[in-house]
């Protein structure tokens, strides 16, 4: 069963990231070059979000190499699907 804590923690997880896209995506439309501000809006989530990996980095200590590599790759394909979408 999941802790009280587990859960408050991965639903507000779920509500920044679920804001993050809908906030993304209506911006870069409104904008000149949706490419370019869908591009920074992710380094601006990504200049807000570095610093938690640093605070928490005994954390992390125990993921194997396969998940690193998994989470990689996804990351990649994730970027590039989130670049497509506005050419």
């Amino acid at each position: 069963m999941i802790s009280t804590t587990g859960f408050i923690l991965a639903l507000t997880t779920a509500v920044f990231f679920a804001t993050f896209g809908l906030l993304s995506r209506s911006l870069a439309v409104k904008s000149d070059s949706p490419l370019a501000l869908a591009f920074l809006y992710g380094v601006w989530g990504t200049v807000f979000s570095a610093p938690i990996l640093l605070i928490g980095q005994g954390e992390f200590s125990g993921i194997s190499k396969s998940v690193i590599l998994l989470t990689f790759f996804a990351t990649i394909i994730w970027g590039l699907w989130e670049a497509l979408q506005f050419t």
